[in-house]
C-alpha cells in the first residue's frame, strides 16, 4: 500500500490565538455561517484524573494543617464526561488546511461551536475567547491533512519526529498493520515545556486511520503531564480518550 507518514504531524493540538496565519475562511469570519462541506461524527468517552501535591509546615500548611512539623498536602480530583463530537468541515485549502465547526454535546459537560483552523502538521487556531473542550482539542489534530502523504508504508516501519515550538522532545510513530484502506498505529511522545506554563507530558495514542477518507475512525489516547506549580506544589493529570466514528458524509 502506497501509504507514508508525514513526520512533521503534531499530537499536541498547539493553539493560537485564530489570525492571519491560520487556514483562509477562518480568520475574520469565526461567526459567519458556512456551508458544510462535511460532517464526521464522533462518539467521545473522556476520563481525567488529577493529584496535586504541596509541601506543607506548620507556617504555610494551611487546609488543618498543625502549627508545627511539616509534611505533604494532597488534593485528588477526577472527571468523566461521554457524549457526541461534531465536526463540520466548512472550508479547505491548497497547501493542506481545514476549517472545522467542533462541538461537543456532553451528558456531563457540553461545548458550543467553535470554528477551529486545523493546519497541515496538527496545530490547531481559535478565537482566544472561545473555548474548546478537550474532547475536540484531543482528536481533531488526526484529522490533519498532512498525516498521510503518497509513499510505501508498512508494519514494523517506526520513525520520529520533533514536537512543535515551544515544546521540545520526540514524537514516536510505529504502524501495527496496513489493511487497505485502514491503517493501524501507535503514536507515542515525550515533550517538554518550560516557562510559565512549564511541564512535561507523555502520550500514548492507538490510532486507526482511513486512508482512504483521511480521518481517524477510532483514537484511544493516554497522556500524562505533570506541572510544577505555585508554592511548592505539583499536579500530575492523567487523560484518556477513546473516541470512535459513527458517521461521515464523505462520498455522499
Amino acid at each position: 500500500m502506497n501509504l507514508s507518514f508525514v513526520s512533521r504531524f503534531s499530537v499536541f493540538a498547539a493553539v493560537a490565538v485564530l489570525g492571519g496565519a491560520a487556514p483562509a475562511g477562518a480568520a475574520g469570519a469565526a461567526d459567519q455561517p458556512l456551508k458544510t462541506l462535511r460532517a464526521l461524527v464522533y462518539h467521545v468517552i473522556y476520563d481525567f484524573q488529577s493529584t496535586y501535591t504541596q509541601a506543607t509546615s506548620g507556617m504555610n500548611g494551611g487546609g488543618g494543617a498543625s502549627s508545627g512539623g511539616s509534611g505533604t498536602q494532597r488534593q485528588d480530583a477526577i472527571d468523566k464526561n461521554e457524549g457526541t463530537l461534531k465536526l463540520n468541515v466548512v472550508a479547505a485549502t491548497q497547501d493542506g488546511g481545514l476549517v472545522i465547526d467542533s462541538s461537543f454535546d456532553g451528558d456531563k459537560q457540553s461545548w458550543s461551536t467553535v470554528r477551529i483552523a486545523l493546519y497541515p502538521d496538527g496545530r490547531i487556531s481559535y478565537d482566544a475567547t472561545k473555548q474548546v473542550g478537550p474532547e475536540g482539542a484531543r482528536v481533531i489534530p488526526f484529522l490533519a491533512r498532512g498525516l498521510l502523504a503518497e509513499g510505501e508504508i508498512t508494519p514494523g516501519k517506526t520513525w520520529t519526529a520533533p514536537p512543535p515550538k515551544p515544546e521540545t522532545g520526540t514524537v514516536t510513530f510505529r504502524v501495527d498493520d496496513v489493511t487497505d484502506p485502514l491503517v493501524k498505529m501507535h503514536v507515542t511522545s515525550d515533550v517538554h515545556l518550560t516557562g510559565v506554563s512549564a511541564m512535561d507530558e507523555t502520550t500514548d495514542t492507538a490510532l486507526v486511520y482511513d486512508a482512504k477518507r483521511l480521518c481517524p475512525t477510532s483514537v484511544d489516547l493516554r497522556a500524562t503531564d505533570r506541572r510544577t506549580m505555585e508554592m511548592n506544589g505539583n499536579e500530575t493529570r492523567k487523560i484518556h480518550i477513546f473516541a470512535t466514528q459513527t458517521s461521515d458524509t464523505f462520498g455522499t
